[in-house]
């Protein structure tokens, strides 16, 4: 009888090792190969889920990107209501291993987005989510304070604060 694989928890398995693989040893160390062998499948199985360098590349991103969303949305959940933004963008911040992995994957992957229009527009559409996300916040506590015509740009502002 043929074994049942989850293809897409599979990649996803892949992708959480090419995150370690470019938190410690750089971008430049991702290949096929070193994210084969920290993941225990061959080169052919890697190669099945990912149609080259740059997809793999694209999934370490998205990958991150989705653990940092996940996680400030988890803390926003959590709080109170006054205290939503604040515990957002704290989630952000590298104060957990997790989060220290994304931001080396964010850090490695902001020049690599010049040669990857594909990972620029991810990038782009990442950062409008959650400039998105914090000005929704802004309806209650401090936030409300800022008047609703600048909260996008103020929203940005504080991400920029956040994430550098």
């Amino acid at each position: 009888m043929p074994k049942i694989v989850d293809h897409d928890a599979r990649r996803r398995q892949v992708a959480a090792r090419a995150v370690e693989i470019v938190a410690t040893e750089g971008i430049d160390a991702l290949t096929t190969r070193s994210v084969a062998g920290a993941a225990g499948y061959s080169t052919a199985v890697v190669s099945h889920y990912f149609e080259g360098k740059d997809d793999l590349l694209l999934a370490t991103f998205r990958l991150a990107s989705d653990r940092a969303r996940d996680r400030f949305v988890a803390a926003v959940d959590a709080a109170v209501p006054d205290q939503r933004l604040a515990r957002g963008l704290e989630a952000l911040l590298p104060t957990s291993e997790e989060a220290r992995q994304e931001w080396s994957v964010f850090l490695a992957f902001w020049g690599k987005a010049i040669a990857l229009p594909e990972l620029a527009a991810e990038q782009a559409a990442r950062v409008r989510s959650a400039s998105s996300r914090v000005a929704r916040l802004m309806d209650v506590g401090p936030g409300a304070r800022v008047p609703r015509g600048r909260r996008a740009d103020v929203a940005r502002q504080l991400l920029v604060a956040v994430q550098g």
